[in-house]
């Protein structure tokens, strides 16, 4: 017996997808075998036509031919429906106008200028100190 990796084929579309507005996921492409090398088959086809939102289908509860034995572990999930992500805007474009403001109040006085580079070491500042010891 060899063990080889055959790929996934998946028939049908999802109920989740299709009516419920699911997104399909496939983390894994193909299933490792063991089998004889007369009995390689091409691909393995999976029906996923019933899947719902938050159905899965595990490796180990697909229907192997008796000639086929199963490597890949059980609990891997092969395919599953999810709920679709939805994008949340961030908001950093505050924090960077609050940092912006904050840098000009900082540069206004000399003195705070050097100060703050000292709490805060910039990209500037570590330059400096690259280049003195060269000179």
């Amino acid at each position: 017996a060899v063990n080889v990796k055959i790929n996934i084929s998946l028939i049908g579309d999802a109920v989740g997808v299709l009516e419920e507005g699911g997104v399909l996921n496939q983390p894994i492409n193909e299933l490792e075998i063991q089998c004889l090398p007369g009995d390689i088959p091409e691909t393995i086809e999976i029906d996923i036509s019933e899947l719902k939102i938050g159905d899965n289908i595990a490796a180990g509860s697909i229907d192997l031919d008796q000639k086929l034995t199963l490597v890949t572990s059980e609990d891997s999930v092969i395919v599953s429906v999810t709920h679709a992500m939805r994008e949340i805007e961030p908001e950093i474009e505050e924090t960077d106008e609050e940092l912006l403001e904050g840098e000009e109040q900082s540069e206004d006085g000399q003195d705070k200028t050097e100060e703050s580079k000292d709490e805060k070491p910039s990209t500037e500042k570590q330059d400096e100190k690259k280049s003195d010891p060269k000179e």
